[in-house]
């Protein structure tokens, strides 16, 4: 049996958050490259999440943390989000915020970096795109 690499063990712990919660997690293809993942209030009471498999990991883990941040945030305000690539209203804007806390939160990035980690390393640990790990360390002033 092969070791679990960083990006599966990272989907496994957000699906398994999705799954104490009740969300059903889903992957497909989806045709379209500007969907990158949306949330559904299904018919039972329930959420599914789907994300689109056609992206990059790093993007497929940012998209389901996103839609977490949505269903935790905004789920009782309509039955259906579309996470638009570059979309930037405000319900978007606050479960991006969601994403980045919850991927990256500030004391494990503060740690890892004071413990001299490089921005590979941080965007390895944390399974984030190399533009998101430069976003979280400008914002927490790490950079």
């Amino acid at each position: 049996m092969q070791p679990k690499s960083r990006h599966e063990e990272l989907r496994e712990g957000q699906e398994w958050l999705a799954e104490r919660r009740g969300i059903d997690v889903a992957y497909y293809p989806f045709r379209s490259p500007r969907i990158a993942g949306l949330l559904i209030h299904e018919d039972d009471g329930g959420y599914c999440i789907g994300i689109n498999s056609r992206m990059i990991l790093t993007r497929q883990l940012f998209s389901l943390a996103h839609e977490l941040g949505r269903c935790a945030l905004h789920r009782h305000v309509q039955a259906m989000f579309l996470c638009h690539v570059g979309r930037q209203d405000r319900p978007e804007r606050e479960a991006n915020t969601y994403a980045v806390q919850l991927l990256m939160p500030e004391h494990a990035v503060r740690e890892l970096q004071a413990r001299g980690k490089g921005l590979r390393d941080l965007c390895t640990y944390f399974g984030v795109s190399r533009a998101a790990m430069e976003w979280r360390l400008e914002e927490l002033g790490l950079r």
